[in-house]
Formats: C-alpha cells, structure tokens, sequence
C-alpha cells in the first residue's frame, strides 16, 4: 500500500482547516523524501507530483535569462515603469512562463514581477503573440527562449503551434 493513501483520505475528509493543512503539508514530505518509484493511487497525489515535476524552471531564471537577453536590469522590470524596452522584456518573461506551463498561476507571475494582476499577464500574453505574427525573426527569437529552458519542448502540446 503506498503511504501517502491515508494522509491524502485524511485529507479530503476532514473540513477542518488546519488539519488539512497540517496533513498537506505531511503529505509534501512524504512525498519529497519517498524513495520508492511505486505508483500512485489518489488525484491529489498525481495534482502534488505533477506541480513538482513541471516546475523544472523558476520565475526567477526566467526573468533573469529574458533580462540578460534584452541587456536590462531584473530590479528595472520588475518596477511600476513603462518604458516600451521594459515593458516588452516583462511581456517576453510572463508569456514564456504562461505557455511553458511550469505550473505557475497568472498571479503568481504576476505578483513576481512587481505586483501586477493576472490580466496583465493575460493582456502580455497577446501583445507577444501580435508581435509574433506581426514582427519578422520575433518568433524565432521566442522559440530560442523556450528551448533554452527544455530543449526538448514540445509547441504542439504546449498550444503553440503558431510557433512552428
């Protein structure tokens, strides 16, 4: 029987908040430290398991690498600022962090970079992919991004075929 079964039953049946936090965070534990490749058995586990995996890459050395590329400052992105060259490497840095699906929420990204709400993600999210089909070598130059976070990525899975 695998051990996480009972915490994760322990879990879904109790309406109390903090032992279902408690138990949540046992479960994580467990989950780190569990040596053993047997299979999983509850939807939460998979739910845990699979924010674990696709998490491969962090907000942080997305923006750090999308930064360097553009030859700007990660302080200056993340700030209130307008400024077209750094509107445009903050837009670049949540698109990719969108569609590489690593696992992060529109808020999350959003919150990273200084405070912003999820429709600004979203509203980033288009504005690349306008650029993409508008601007010559900007697809390329994209697709470069998220092959030096996976090289063996996957446009068609992701939705981004347009990228092909």
């Amino acid at each position: 029987m695998n051990p996480l079964t009972p915490l994760t039953k322990k879990y879904r049946t109790s309406n109390d908040f903090m032992i279902r936090q408690s138990v949540k965070k046992e479960l994580n534990k467990l989950i780190e430290t569990q040596a053993t490749k047997k299979p999983i058995q509850s939807n939460y586990e998979l739910k845990v398991l699979k924010k674990e995996k696709t998490n491969h890459f962090s907000i942080q050395q997305v923006a750090k690498y999308v930064c360097e590329k553009h030859g700007q400052h990660l302080e200056s992105v993340k700030s209130k600022s307008r400024k077209r060259e750094l509107v445009i490497v903050r837009q670049e840095a949540m698109f990719i962090l969108y569609y590489a699906k690593a696992g992060y929420s529109l808020k999350s990204i959003g919150q990273f970079f200084g405070n912003r709400d999820h429709s600004t993600v979203i509203h980033s999210c288009e504005s690349i992919i306008n650029s993409i089909e508008t601007e010559l070598g900007y697809k390329e130059e994209i697709r470069r991004a998220f092959l030096h976070f996976d090289p063996k990525f996957n446009f068609d899975k992701k939705g981004l075929e347009f990228l092909l």
